[in-house]
């Protein structure tokens, strides 16, 4: 068996799409470059007693490598949405907010217009999560969010399971729960944050307890410090077929004390200055627990 030559592995740039990959045969790399990106892909151990019977079936052979052990199975979504933002990608970006394409832009200028280009892996990732949350569905294109919504559940659980045994033996301790309802003790923590996460509480209701919730677990003159978007067009249209239930700045004094703080603050950016065109969609909050 001739050793396949990959002694040059390095392909593509960084900072554009990917443009070749190796070939990857019954035994591994084959040293041959294939145009375009390779699929996504895992490679799955074999547990042994299915090893010793490969030989008995042709068609698994196909699948298996011989010389290694490992199934490969293909990632068809992962791939389909890949084509679907490529596509997105290729065509300006259509169906997002002036203001989000502006960022996609951005993200996407490189030299000269701008001397650090964000890594390609970088600027794909967060296409994705913006295809996803603003265009799929909706301007001709298959809603993927219906594939993915089953398992988000289980991997948010995964997540958290990973993270607590990643730090298991140090002073973190990872907690999974309702923020309506949390499971810990009154008095606990010496600060809070809520960073641009409350409009995704599903009712005014239930973000007054959460704050409530907050104010409990926190001690006597602990702090609260939190950012919230303000309703808007722009926001509106981000958050279609999706949770948003923005907070008016101008209640929330009032909420904030009912729930128990004290020394309240919401400071929100002169609307009539042209310079804070982001900031004008937010607001921030500090308060202390009584």
């Amino acid at each position: 068996m001739t050793t396949a030559d990959i002694s040059n592995p390095i392909h593509n740039s960084p900072y554009d799409p990917p443009a070749a990959h190796f070939e990857i045969g019954a035994q591994g790399p084959t040293g041959v470059v294939l145009p375009g990106r390779r699929p996504s892909e895992s490679f799955v151990p074999v547990p042994p007693t299915r090893k010793a019977s490969r030989g008995k079936a042709a068609e698994q052979q196909a699948l298996d490598f011989d010389l290694t052990g490992e199934r490969r199975e293909r990632h068809t979504l992962i791939n389909d949405i890949r084509r679907e933002v490529e596509r997105w990608r290729a065509g300006n970006w259509n169906g997002v907010t002036p203001y989000t394409r502006k960022l996609l832009a951005h993200w996407a200028a490189g030299p000269p217009t701008r001397d650090d280009p964000v890594l390609f892996c970088q600027r794909e990732a967060a296409e994705t999560a913006i295809f996803l949350a603003e265009v799929a569905g909706r301007h001709g294109t298959a809603d993927y969010r219906c594939h993915l919504e089953p398992t988000t559940g289980r991997i948010d659980h995964g997540l958290a399971e990973a993270l607590r045994a990643r730090l298991q033996g140090s002073n973190v301790e990872v907690v999974e729960a309702d923020a309506t309802e949390l499971p810990l003790e009154s008095d606990r923590f010496s600060a809070a944050t809520t960073f641009t996460t409350l409009h995704h509480v599903p009712s005014a209701a239930l973000q007054d307890r959460l704050l409530a919730e907050l104010c409990r677990v926190l001690r006597p003159a602990g702090l609260l410090v939190g950012t919230d978007g303000v309703a808007g067009d722009e926001l509106d249209e981000f958050h279609v077929d999706d949770i948003f239930v923005p907070c008016d700045p101008d209640e929330m004094p009032a909420r904030l004390h009912a729930a128990g703080f004290v020394d309240v603050q919401v400071d929100r950016a002169d609307p009539a200055d042209e310079r804070l065109a982001w900031a004008r969609s937010r607001f921030r909050f500090v308060a202390t627990a009584s």
